[in-house]
């Protein structure tokens, strides 16, 4: 007997509706659909600004389980952060790799184990992977993600 993977993302606008790359919310969205619609299981954390539309989306897949809502300000990496003094690396994209994105990569870890403790709970499925699903998606599947205008 084969056990499916579970994918962990999270969908938390950061960005408060900047476009980079000529990718804005709009296209984010679809991206996430069109990775619903493959089957894959996801569980999928999402803020105040999001809910509404990824649940809109989410409710028409099974394979989707929609998490509490969480806000990056209330994780154990932001928390353990703020105190701290630091610099980001001068060589990033200026626009897209701000305090918030590097708050919400390093807190990834956490909503995994969210999602390990809900599994063990709630479903005979274990296995669990944490991957920015577009870009595995984009290299694996490149049918599947929509390209770039």
């Amino acid at each position: 007997m084969t056990t499916p993977i579970t994918f962990v993302t999270a969908f938390i606008n950061i960005y408060e509706n900047r476009t980079f790359d000529d990718k804005d919310i709009n296209w984010r969205f679809r991206n996430f659909e069109t990775l619903a619609k493959s089957g894959i299981y996801i569980c999928v954390y999402t803020d105040e600004h999001c809910y509404d539309k990824l649940n809109e989306i989410v409710n028409l897949y099974p394979n989707v389980k929609m998490m509490k809502k969480v806000d990056l300000d209330d994780t154990f990496v932001y928390n353990t952060s703020k105190e701290l003094s630091y610099d980001l690396p001068p060589e990033r994209h200026q626009g897209k790799d701000s305090d918030k994105f590097m708050f919400l990569q390093n807190s990834k870890i956490e909503f995994m184990s969210k999602v390990i403790l809900y599994i063990s709970i709630f479903s005979s499925r274990k296995p669990v992977i944490f991957i920015f699903l577009l870009l595995i998606f984009r290299i694996i599947f490149p049918q599947f993600i929509e390209p770039t205008k």
